[in-house]
């Protein structure tokens, strides 16, 4: 962010992943572990504490301070890997729509050529903690195209397309039929905003699979113990000399564990790699022939192959003794690289 007035010149942005509701908060330093519980706090106080917390694995994130106030909320934390497309593709394009909402607030009189030269946050004039509130508001009240409802509408559960109630009316107690009948409408405004959702998730994937399908080398599924390497985002971001002097792609590591579009990782000794890496940061390492890498990951990948072929016959063993019949794989068809 620049530098505002107050002396603000950070950004906390949460979205809740159901309604797309936006909670923003203003910083006068770095993120810490006691800016995410203080937003986690006041998100909880005002309307509910959420079941999940999902969050990247930065230190202001994944730390004792935050596991320690979500043991005591009853929230899942949930870390997931940096760069996860999942998770930074919802948040990343709400700060893009919020930046467009800033900057016209901000300096209303701009022309559209103006405007095209505030691409990221740190152009914004001084003024931008004075409109951060409205700029928010703006976002949870209109309506997104993926839902055919507003922020505002799912997570507070507002009846719309009906008449606004009587202020006579609105005065008297409210009965026990009233609250169920409310109840179940809200239940259904979010059945049919999931089952929007849904609809518009599937195009999206099918416009994204399509490309996918179209380049080289399509989709990329890693195996375990394949050799991988790991790509450097941070210096994608940055001007200094270590990105013309760092190599962008990490020495080798090998696959440890799939986990949907993520991967463990471990060392050529056998440690474990710290977190879990996106698949889209990751492509496969050859190693050249006649190499000692190459040399040891042959031998690694057939004790690999012995150890699955002993597992499958002690497996095979077992539903002999219990009757059990099973067919047999797929001739050379590794059986641990199925998913």
């Amino acid at each position: 962010m620049s530098k505002g007035k107050g002396r603000f010149n950070n950004l906390g942005v949460y979205l809740d992943v159901c309604s797309q509701h936006v909670s923003a908060f203003k910083y006068k330093k770095a993120g810490t572990a006691l800016t995410t519980v203080d937003a986690l706090h006041h998100i909880g106080n005002t309307y509910t504490d959420p079941e999940t917390f999902m969050a990247d694995s930065g230190s202001h994130f994944n730390n004792h301070i935050v596991r320690a106030f979500c043991e005591e909320r009853g929230i899942k934390l949930h870390i997931v890997p940096k760069y996860s497309a999942w998770v930074n593709g919802p948040v990343e394009g709400t700060n893009k729509i919020l930046l467009g909402i800033l900057k016209c607030l901000c300096a209303p009189d701009l022309g559209e050529d103006e405007y095209a030269l505030i691409t990221d946050f740190t152009h914004l004039p001084r003024n931008w903690p004075d409109h951060l509130n409205e700029g928010v508001r703006q976002l949870n009240k209109r309506i997104l195209c993926s839902l055919q409802f507003s922020p505002n509408e799912l997570a507070l559960g507002l009846i719309v397309n009906m008449k606004r109630t009587e202020p006579e009316l609105a005065v008297t107690e409210l009965s026990l039929e009233e609250a169920d009948m409310h109840m179940a409408y809200v239940e259904q405004q979010n059945l049919d905003g999931y089952a929007q959702i849904v609809l518009h998730a599937n195009r999206r994937k099918a416009i994204f699979d399509k490309r996918v399908l179209k380049t080289h080398p399509k989709e990329v599924i890693f195996k375990l113990g394949n050799l991988v390497q790991v790509h450097r985002m941070d210096l994608t971001f940055t001007h200094s000399n270590d990105r013309k002097l760092t190599p962008r792609w990490s020495s080798p590591f090998r696959i440890a564990l799939r986990i949907r579009n993520a991967y463990k990782l471990q060392t050529l000794n056998g440690s474990q790699a710290k977190g879990e890496y996106s698949a889209r940061r990751l492509r496969r390492f050859y190693p050249q022939d006649g190499t000692q890498l190459a040399a040891d990951q042959e031998r690694y990948m057939a004790k690999r192959k012995a150890e699955r072929k002993e597992g499958d016959e002690a497996e095979l063993s077992d539903n002999k003794d219990t009757g059990v019949q099973e067919e047999d794989n797929e001739e050379g068809m590794e059986t641990g690289d199925v998913w």
